[in-house]
């Protein structure tokens, strides 16, 4: 029995079918995860500064908005 490249989806993920993305997008992945470790980092040494909830807040919806608007760049849609 031959088996294909793609990677099998988890068996109880509900399809029999293999997970197939290009290998752009395994790279787009892991640089993702690999940039989550040192951002988690600093921001949280960024948060302990803050001193009330509502600076708290403001900054996650800030770093929120910043993320969007990269995301829309990079899908080249602006």
């Amino acid at each position: 029995m031959s088996r294909s490249r793609a990677v099998d989806a988890a068996p109880g993920s509900g399809t029999g079918r293999p997970l197939e993305a290009s290998a752009t997008m395994y790279g787009l992945v892991a640089a993702w995860m690999a940039g989550m470790l040192p951002g988690s980092w600093l921001a949280a040494r960024l948060a302990r500064r803050l001193t009330d909830d509502g600076a708290l807040v403001r900054s996650v919806l800030l770093t929120l908005g910043g993320c969007a608007v990269m995301v829309v760049l990079a899908a080249g849609r602006c």
